[in-house]
């Protein structure tokens, strides 16, 4: 879930506003949307850094206050998260509608960079793409649904497999089963996700392409994360917001960085790049995480970690 997160917000989203400043030297967005969608994420941050910050500053009232604390955090996350969904698909809708390309400063379209060498690279884009809204439904309403649960289905199963073999994996491969789950798999994972990203920047519909990078964060961190917290109440397993405090500053980082970067409602290829930078500067950190003892075989990937520091394991053959 951590690593969903990270991939959309910095990789997705860097890899959006990258690829879209290839060929628009600037693209603009809808400030209002963004900052509904951000001021989710900071809410998400807060309920993630209280639980840890009673664990490291030792300040509970007793043993299972982080786990209560947690558990309320969730629900009022839910609540919330159902109250997002009224406001951004019946009382303020305007706000999320994707304005067909017409994102250019102070009401202007966009302007294409020149490509190899062509002179009118420079004209007004958005309008070549307006034959896309005019598609065919292929699929109806209740065909979607079907092939929803169908794929469902298939994803659950494969899940099973993915985490009983993800720690024999990293065992395999010498890396820490945190960058395994954190990292690689978000990756694969967040494939389609990535790819309709960066077709709907490249088509300068930037409101979409926001929309799929930022809006999938922002239902993790409200919905899925809350959810497995109270699913895991409901049949009796200690499930906590308590992501441990490198996890927790990683995803600071990252909420506070996405924020920042989307604040002034403008992209462009440098700021994909800074985003898609900083995710690889995590993405490294946690190539050097330790793995908590309570993970099957971490002492082993552990102690490769420290021969690999030591400078001994690729002397004995490791």
């Amino acid at each position: 879930l951590l690593g969903s997160v990270l991939s959309n917000l910095l990789l997705v989203l860097g890899c959006a506003f990258f690829c879209g400043g290839l060929r628009y030297k600037e693209q603009n967005f809808s400030v209002d949307s963004v900052r509904a969608s951000t001021s989710l994420l900071m809410l998400g941050m807060i309920t993630l850094l209280l639980p840890a910050m009673l664990d490291i500053t030792n300040t509970q009232l007793h043993e299972a206050a982080s786990l209560t604390l947690s558990r309320v955090c969730s629900i009022i996350l839910l609540l919330v998260y159902a109250g997002f969904l009224v406001f951004q698909l019946k009382t303020h809708t305007y706000l999320f509608e994707g304005n067909g390309g017409d994102s250019g400063t102070q009401g202007e379209k966009a302007r294409v960079l020149p490509l190899d060498g062509d002179e009118e690279g420079g004209e007004e884009g958005g309008e070549d793409d307006d034959d896309d809204d005019d598609e065919e439904e292929v699929l109806g309403f209740w065909g979607s649904i079907t092939w929803l649960a169908i794929i469902t289905v298939f994803v659950s199963i494969l899940s099973d497999y993915i985490v009983d073999t993800i720690e024999g994996a990293a065992v395999a491969l010498h890396i820490p089963v945190a960058f395994v789950s954190t990292i690689l798999l978000p990756i694969v994972g967040n494939a389609a996700e990535h790819a309709a990203a960066i077709i709907f920047a490249m088509k300068n519909k930037m409101e979409l392409s926001i929309g799929v990078a930022v809006g999938s964060a922002t239902q993790i961190t409200l919905l899925a994360v809350p959810f497995c917290v109270t699913a895991a109440w409901a049949v009796g397993s200690p499930l906590s917001l308590d992501f441990a405090p490198f996890e927790t500053c990683v995803f600071v980082f990252s909420v506070i960085g996405a924020s920042s970067i989307m604040s002034d409602g403008k992209s462009n290829w440098l700021k994909g790049l800074v985003l898609m930078a900083a995710y690889a500067v995590l993405a490294t950190a946690f190539l050097f995480h330790v793995d908590p003892p309570g993970i099957d075989g971490a002492r082993w990937v552990n102690k490769d970690a420290k021969e690999l520091a030591n400078g001994t394991w690729i002397e004995s053959g490791g």
